[in-house]
């Protein structure tokens, strides 16, 4: 008890020097130490009617002394010191949070300017916001992250975010990176997410990116971006062309759909990507995805049959399908491919 008493003096003999050192950093102003040191008070409720006292005061030392607790522990506190901060109104206050904070040596000063930022200038944030992404401290990039998403931004902000996407770099970062890279729904951004995103030719493979990837471009609408898709259809990395036919097959990319062809029937080409070419001109080519499969269900390999079966059963078919898929069940010896013949060819909510 004592010894926690002994610190808390000790904060609060720090806390006033601090606090002196505010006021003279930001000029002439008036004196709220004695409110400041009761921020660090060991009792949580001191420490918020602290905070919510310290707000009301409006000005840039309260403003700056507010964001000395940032690293608060109680969650109620915390949410308390967090509304003072970003509903802070006052001209001089929003104007260094907005400029020079961006840049202060403190990391929560600078998550919280971010957001501040973003919070008075919307999508005129942005370009300010930009240049602090690549080097600074995650939480940080992560509030500029959120900035870009909630401005619709992500179509201006390719460079920043293919070097945030990059391997190396924070994970939580990066994921949000590569996200916000589908969302820009652009050949750009998809070269973006092929050439920055993932780990060089040659380089081990990084299966997580790699599912972000083909998320996000997955959800790519763009003709152009499934072009540079489909420029790694002859790739010699085997990932990266395994990689280009799963999001062609999934965006139901039908401009492709010959070369997906080819690769399904190539004898010469490995296993596991003719079985994903197989499945991807299934998913992709409704009634030529169909055909397709029960001219593969006609050869004598029983691996591309089976997947080729398990296609059909995964997706929706036309009744004219069902009657075709259901009339080649009936010639099945392969009970496997049989049975997911029966499953495709069966009416399905």
């Amino acid at each position: 008890m004592m010894k926690s008493l002994a610190a808390s003096l000790v904060v609060a003999a720090l806390t006033i020097g601090a606090v002196v050192a505010l006021r003279k950093s930001s000029g002439a102003g008036p004196d709220h130490s004695a409110v400041y040191a009761r921020m660090f008070d060991p009792s949580p409720a001191v420490r918020k009617a602290a905070v919510t006292e310290m707000f009301a005061k409006g000005d840039l030392v309260s403003t700056r002394a507010l964001l000395t607790v940032a690293r608060e522990e109680d969650a109620d506190v915390r949410s308390t010191l967090d509304h003072a901060i970003l509903t802070t109104s006052r001209k001089d206050s929003v104007a260094w949070l907005t400029g020079d904070a961006l840049t202060y040596p403190d990391r929560w000063t600078r998550y919280y300017a971010v957001r501040v930022t973003s919070g008075q200038r919307g999508p005129e944030a942005i370009p300010l916001l930009l240049p602090h992404l690549a080097d600074n401290y995650w939480q940080v990039q992560i509030a500029i992250l959120d900035a870009i998403q909630q401005a619709g931004a992500a179509a201006s902000a390719i460079d920043a975010l293919a070097q945030a996407a990059a391997p190396g770099r924070n994970f939580e970062v990066r994921m949000r990176a590569i996200s916000l890279l589908g969302d820009a729904n652009s050949a750009v951004a998809a070269r973006a997410l092929l050439e920055k995103a993932l780990p060089a030719p040659g380089q081990p493979a990084d299966g997580e990116a790699e599912r972000a990837v083909e998320e996000a471009l997955a959800r790519m609408t763009d003709g152009e971006a499934m072009k540079v898709v489909a420029e790694s259809l002859g790739s010699s990395d085997l990932s990266r062309k395994l990689l280009a036919v799963k999001i062609l097959g999934r965006g139901k990319s039908l401009e492709h759909l010959g070369k997906l062809q080819a690769i399904g029937t190539d004898a010469s080409a490995p296993t596991p990507l003719r079985i994903a070419a197989i499945r991807a001109v299934v998913c992709a080519g409704a009634e030529e995805g169909v055909a397709f499969a029960l001219r593969v269900l006609d050869s004598n390999e029983p691996a591309l049959r089976l997947e080729a079966a398990y296609a059909l059963s995964d997706v929706k078919l036309t009744p004219e399908a069902k009657a075709s898929v259901k009339e080649r069940a009936g010639k099945e010896q392969d009970w496997r491919v049989k049975q997911a013949l029966q499953i495709a060819s069966e009416d399905r909510e």
